[in-house]
């Protein structure tokens, strides 16, 4: 597996959690914490 995999499941994490937390998917905030975590 590439290292690119992951990031592309944290990016799909994300997207579901900033969905079900009521995020516009626009705002980069809650995708730039998980980077820096």
């Amino acid at each position: 597996m590439h290292p690119t995999d992951f990031v592309y499941r944290g990016d799909l994490e994300g997207l579901r959690k900033s969905l079900s937390d009521g995020h516009s998917v626009n705002s980069p905030d809650p995708f730039m914490q998980n980077y820096r975590l």
